[in-house]
C-alpha cells in the first residue's frame, strides 16, 4: 500500500507541475499580446500625426484617423496618454476648423497665425512629450513569481497597477525594514 499511495503523490505533484506551466505560458502570453495590441495602438497614432508633420495641415482624413487611433488606444493605456490623445484631438479640431483660407480671410490674421503655429509645435513635439508617455505601456512585463525555482529578472512597473493602494505584500515589506532597523546588532564578546 505505501508504494502505491507514492505513486499517486508522484503523479499528482507532476500534474500540479503541468497546470503550473500552462498557466506561466498562459500569462506570457496574455502578456505578449497586450503589448501586440499596445503597439498596433501607437502605430496608429503615428500614422494620423504623420500627414500633419508633412504638410503642416490637418485634413478631413487625418482628423478621421486621430479618431480611430484614440478610440483604439481609450482601453489599452492609462489616463496620461488618454488625456495627451484628447489635447491632440483638440489640435487637431482647431486647426480643422481654422485652415489658412480661414486665417487669411480673418481680421485676427496675426492672431489665429500665432495660435495655429502653437498647435502645430504641441502635435510636432509629439515625439519628444507624446512618445515617452507610451513608451511606459509599450513594455513585455513577465514578472517571475518567488517559487520559480530560476532567478527573476528585473521588473517593470506597469504605471497602471501603481495606481492601486499598497497591498499587503508592500505593507509588510515597509514593515519588516523598519524592524530590522530598529533591532539592535548583538554584540559579539
Amino acid at each position: 500500500m505505501g508504494s502505491q499511495n507514492f505513486a499517486i503523490v508522484v503523479v499528482a505533484v507532476f500534474a500540479a507541475l503541468i497546470a503550473y506551466l500552462q498557466w506561466v505560458t498562459a500569462h506570457q502570453k496574455v502578456v505578449v499580446d497586450l503589448f501586440d495590441r499596445r503597439r498596433k495602438a501607437f502605430e496608429l497614432v503615428e500614422d494620423a500625426l504623420r500627414p500633419v508633420f508633412r504638410d503642416g495641415e490637418v485634413s478631413a482624413e487625418a482628423l478621421s484617423k486621430l479618431f480611430a487611433a484614440k478610440s483604439e488606444c481609450r482601453f489599452l493605456f492609462g489616463n496620461d496618454v488618454n488625456n495627451y490623445l484628447d489635447l491632440i484631438h483638440q489640435d487637431y479640431a482647431w486647426l480643422s476648423a481654422f485652415n489658412n483660407s480661414v486665417i487669411d480671410a480673418s481680421p485676427k490674421r496675426s492672431e489665429l497665425i500665432d495660435e495655429k503655429y502653437e498647435r502645430l509645435n504641441r502635435i510636432i513635439a509629439f515625439y519628444t512629450k507624446g512618445a515617452p508617455l507610451f513608451l511606459e505601456y509599450l513594455r513585455l512585463d513577465m514578472k517571475m513569481r518567488y517559487f520559480w525555482p530560476f532567478p527573476a529578472k528585473k521588473v517593470i512597473r506597469d504605471p497602471q497597477r501603481e495606481e492601486k493602494s499598497d497591498g499587503l505584500r508592500q505593507r509588510f515589506r515597509r514593515w519588516r525594514k523598519q524592524m530590522l532597523k530598529k533591532s539592535p546588532e548583538k554584540e559579539t564578546p
